[in-house]
């Protein structure tokens, strides 16, 4: 009899240990559900008054795919109910209040915020619908009366005076009629020290009946008043959640060790130890040599190209083929034209072959000249534009008068390179720099101020600077013109 009566004290024990408490608003929706096992048997759930509540034909109750639902809260429907699931069961001892008072005077749920940081308050989930014939209408926020125009109010540097109580309400349609779920939010907001929140989540379904944190032998308590507390427990679906929270970390809680326990009566307890570690942060010493090298190393590029720009632009050209290579419809690479010299003699007739011979000879650029495409008996204006159109680009050679042919159709021809915006590379002589000090013609500075000069060494080797400078302004060689100058097999 002994026996008996002890097994039944621990049964009760057991009983009152795995209630759930619950608090819903009068009016409002409620949802309850049952811990699943794996094979999934069907759900019964059941009050004192009633075995099965799906049986009692209420329209007031509704048990959709084993969950629970309470459509409007009443003070008629508070009370325990319990549901048993292939081996697992629970029990809900739910209060409906108008006013919170007594069980529901606490019924506020707390979120924690720091100074200057960013925050975003989030609505409670506990014992909302799951079930897909529920349809959810969005989330509303109210603060005083006044509703807020964001779903979930966002604060980008959250402060102080933000702190206050929000109302957040969560609304479900159901066979065309709509339900409401209010919940309260209480946002504190933390302006010094290092603030640091530590979640402990737990599955309900796996059989433990609590979760809390310690240290040592001594348990947290839930007054936000402390310095490190931990918070009321959060119950979203199959798993409770309770944070500890320390309002401002100190150096005696880097030695320390916290646990979180999953306290069981009918299994073996569970726990998890925390210990914290100071992160390291970036000095203000590397910060500013970060923000004085990385300029400076930028400078340093920028000054190396500008002074190597013509080397670093061939190499990429050259070496590494760096460069478009669509075909623009030009037959030339360049069109070699005479102008008359104004403030020296010009290039001699043997520099001025040395200079088409090198372009084409050694680097392969397709020229048009004069005296090849010129042919006597045509009209000398017209073949000169048909040259200008073909090639990619014009250079412009000083030449004596009695030495250049074409100088003369200058003139007749820049307004037609001004138009078209041709591209234009002026080679000068080292006497015409010197020469300086009278006045040029015109026509012939509207086209050095639309042009690239380089000047003339006098009789420069290929590898020379001037040779450099002069392919810098010109365009790459095309692969057509590359392609024409291999050798071609000829056919007996």
């Amino acid at each position: 009899m002994r026996n008996v009566l002890l097994l039944l004290l621990l049964v009760s024990v057991f009983s009152a240990v795995t209630v759930e408490r619950l608090c819903a608003k009068s009016g409002q929706l409620v949802a309850l559900q049952c811990p699943r096992s794996r094979q999934k048997p069907e759900v019964v759930w059941s009050t004192p008054r009633h075995r099965d509540i799906a049986s009692a034909n209420r329209t007031d109750l509704l048990v959709l795919d084993g969950e629970l639902v309470l459509l409007r809260a009443s003070e008629e429907l508070q009370g325990k109910y319990s549901c048993s699931n292939g081996g697992h069961s629970a029990t809900f001892d739910l209060s409906v209040y108008t006013d919170p008072s007594g069980d529901c005077v606490n019924v506020t749920h707390n979120q924690h915020c720091y100074a200057g940081r960013a925050c975003t308050l989030d609505c409670p989930a506990s014992n909302t619908p799951q079930n897909t014939a529920f349809s959810s209408r969005g989330v509303t926020w109210q603060q005083g009366g006044r509703t807020l125009s964001r779903e979930e109010p966002y604060f980008s540097s959250v402060k102080v005076t933000d702190r206050g109580v929000f109302t957040c309400r969560r609304s479900y349609e159901f066979r065309g009629q709509v339900y409401d779920m209010t919940f309260t939010r209480e946002l504190e907001v933390y302006q010094k020290g290092s603030p640091l929140v530590i979640n402990c989540t737990g599955w309900i379904s796996s059989g433990f009946d609590e979760i809390y944190w310690k240290i040592g032998e001594s348990l947290f308590n839930s007054s936000n008043t402390a310095r490190v507390f931990s918070s009321a427990p959060v119950v979203r679906g199959e798993r409770m959640t309770v944070s500890l929270v320390f309002k401002a970390v100190t150096e005696e809680d880097l030695t320390s060790v916290f646990t979180c326990k999953l306290a069981a009566l009918q299994q073996k307890s569970n726990s998890v130890n925390v210990t914290l570690a100071q992160k390291e942060s970036l000095s203000y010493k590397a910060v500013t040599v970060t923000a004085v090298v990385i300029p400076a190393v930028m400078l340093i590029f920028v000054l190396i190209y500008i002074k190597y720009k013509v080397h670093i632009t061939l190499f990429l050209r050259d070496t590494l083929g760096c460069h478009g290579n669509v075909s623009d419809g030009k037959r030339f690479d360049a069109f070699i034209m005479c102008y008359r010299s104004e403030q020296g003699p010009g290039l001699s007739a043997d520099d001025t072959t040395t200079l088409q011979s090198v372009l084409e000879g050694h680097f392969g650029y397709s020229l048009c000249l004069f005296h090849r495409q010129v042919l006597p008996g045509n009209a000398v204006a017209e073949a000169v534009l048909e040259c200008v159109e073909q090639s990619r680009v014009v250079v412009l050679v000083p030449a004596s008068p009695d030495l250049s042919s074409e100088w003369a159709l200058l003139s007749a021809v820049h307004e037609a390179l001004v138009e078209r915006q041709t591209r234009l590379v002026l080679i000068k002589t080292a006497s015409t720099e010197k020469g300086r000090a009278e006045p040029l013609s015109e026509t012939l500075q509207l086209l050095m101020d639309l042009g690239h000069c380089v000047t003339w060494p006098g009789s420069p080797a290929p590898s020379s600077f001037f040779w450099k400078q002069l392919r810098y302004h010109l365009p790459p060689v095309q692969e057509s013109h590359t392609l024409s100058l291999l050798p071609q097999a000829v056919v007996l």
